[in-house]
């Protein structure tokens, strides 16, 4: 009766429960009356006297032959599921009461761990704290729902380095429909959300350059002029504060006079001497072009001068620093736009880019004559004193709002195809 590749097994455990006294409980094959094999389960307990010696034993034989079957589907349903599940490129788990029971691969290729590790809440660790209370409440309230949910979150890496992932989690029932927990699948959107943040930030540019623009070429005062285009620059940079910096010349042939401040208070400038011709300073009012430092109090060329080396006490905390002179049409150096933020790395090659632009707008409104055609000494003094000339060129002033625009195209170009 017994199918030929469980019949020894199946002798060999009642003969040890037959010297042990052990209850008897295995599972095998018996041959239906039909000529089929079916599984059972075998079980026996024996009785004893009150010596306790085994007078006899009592066995049942029951029928689980739907059971098994049943088992066996489910244990091949669950196998090619974690196949399938390790063959996504995307994390996906599987949650119970108490959490996550099972990861895939690429789940622990993300957090760093092994999927042991990944078991429990240790997932909750990996949320961004400013995301965690949001998810879990999003995750709660589909419990008590039995529905469907999904959120946006920033999931820790293995490098350390939070990422935006777009999470989604379908309920799991068992045959009485009870809620027994979640299948989720995680995509990394981190790029895209760049991206669209990338956007936003290139329409905000662009809605300002043309608002700066529309106000500029028909303005006459040039103190409004470049009032204009150092507030435009703070705005589209992001920086704490920004300056223009016009070039006059003294009898040592180097000062410089403070003409526009944005983002702060100019009294913040008027308790400190105007710069001088220092290393940092001269690329700018040369002429040679931008400078932009993550952290400019780290470049070799700070701080090598009395009396101050580096910044004045009580000056504004400067770290990230971008520069870009302002010339004439001729080439001529008048000036340089600065840039600063207390934060290091702040100032990005998209940044410099709009600043280039931007300076384009000074460089043909502060076309003074003053500069251009008495380059005799003349003192700060006597720039204040006479105030600033008027020039205006509408036709330049929309060329260059044109010129800043195709920068900033350019740099979103760049930026699409280094992305591949």
């Amino acid at each position: 009766m017994f199918h030929p590749d469980d019949q020894d097994n199946a002798w060999s455990v009642w003969r040890r429960c037959l010297e042990t006294g052990e209850p008897y409980h295995i599972e095998y094959r018996l041959r239906h009356r039909s000529g089929d094999y079916r599984w059972v389960l075998g079980r026996a307990q024996a009785v004893r006297d009150e010596s306790g010696e085994i007078v006899r034993w009592y066995g049942t034989c029951t029928d689980i032959h739907d059971l098994k079957l049943a088992d066996e589907a489910r244990r091949e349903s669950e196998e090619r599921f974690r196949a399938m599940a390790d063959s996504a490129p995307s994390p996906v788990w599987v949650t119970g009461p108490g959490g996550i029971e099972f990861a895939n691969k690429a789940f622990e290729e993300v957090a760093g761990v092994s999927a042991e590790q990944l078991t429990g809440t240790f997932w909750t660790q990996m949320i961004h704290p400013d995301d965690l209370a949001g998810v879990l409440e999003t995750r709660d309230r589909a419990w008590a729902d039995r529905s469907d949910y999904g959120y946006e979150a920033r999931f820790r890496d293995a490098a350390g380095d939070y990422r935006w992932m777009r999470v989604a989690c379908r309920p799991r029932f068992d045959a009485q429909e009870a809620l027994i927990g979640y299948v989720g699948l995680a995509v990394d959107i981190d790029d895209a959300r760049k991206a669209e943040q990338q956007l936003r930030e290139d329409k905000r540019s662009l809605e300002t350059l043309n608002r700066i623009g529309a106000q500029i070429a028909p303005e006459l005062d040039l103190q409004n002029v470049v009032q204009m285009v150092t507030d435009a620059g703070v705005e589209l940079s992001g920086a704490q504060f920004g300056a223009f910096f016009y070039n006059v010349l003294n009898a040592a042939g180097e000062s410089y006079m403070l003409y526009t401040v944005s983002g702060v208070d100019r009294s913040e400038f008027d308790k400190f001497p105007m710069p001088r011709n220092t290393a940092i300073f001269a690329p700018t009012f040369g002429g040679e072009g931008p400078v932009r430092s993550d952290d400019i109090t780290k470049d070799p060329r700070y701080g090598r001068l009395a009396p101050h080396y580096g910044m004045p006490e009580g000056h504004l905390p400067v770290c990230s620093y971008l520069a870009v002179p302002v010339r004439t049409r001729a080439g001529e150096p008048i000036g340089g736009l600065f840039f600063c933020h207390p934060d290091p790395g702040w100032f990005t090659v998209d940044h410099e880019r709009i600043a280039v632009g931007i300076a384009s707008w000074a460089s043909d409104s502060t076309f003074v004559s003053a500069h251009t055609t008495q380059r005799d000494t003349v003192t700060p003094g006597a720039i204040r004193a006479r105030g600033p000339t008027t020039h205006s060129s509408p036709t330049s002033a929309s060329t260059d709002v044109g010129h800043a625009k195709r920068l900033l195209a350019r740099s979103r170009l760049a930026r699409k195809y280094s992305r591949g």
